[in-house]
């Protein structure tokens, strides 16, 4: 059976409100995935927040998404899993980003990540991925 780890080295995903889109980008070199998601804020007058991560790799990445609770009911599995990112090692070169809200449960299949950036004082993900391509 795959491992289930916390991922803490990109910043947490906001709890409450789903807010996460992502970008496929295709090319002779290389498959990227952009993945953008809302960042949990300390308190309600920090601005909002929004992480870009990249995702890539040789290989065409699977994404794949549904319901939490249907999520979780697949996942057999005896901890108990809260909102947060995951990652499972499904071999020695591919992993699974997990992205667990309270709604959705979102797949990346990955050979590399790394955080891009943190954008500032967008409205919703899909304004800070077209602010991130604008600036790239």
């Amino acid at each position: 059976m795959p491992s289930l780890t916390q991922i803490n080295d990109l910043p947490a995903p906001q709890r409450l409100h789903e807010d996460l889109c992502w970008f496929h980008h295709h090319s002779p070199h290389q498959q990227t995935t952009l993945l953008v998601y809302a960042i949990e804020r300390d308190f309600l007058s920090a601005p909002k927040s929004f992480a870009v991560v990249e995702l890539s790799g040789e290989m065409t990445p699977e994404v794949h998404q549904m319901h939490t609770a249907t999520y979780l009911q697949q996942l057999d599995m005896d901890a108990e899993l809260t909102t947060g990112l995951y990652g499972i090692d499904l071999d020695e070169e591919t992993d699974i980003l997990l992205l667990l809200s309270q709604q959705s449960a979102l797949e990346v299949t990955y050979q590399q990540r790394r955080l891009i950036t943190t954008l500032y004082h967008c409205s919703d993900s899909q304004q800070a991925l077209l602010q991130y391509l604008r600036t790239d």
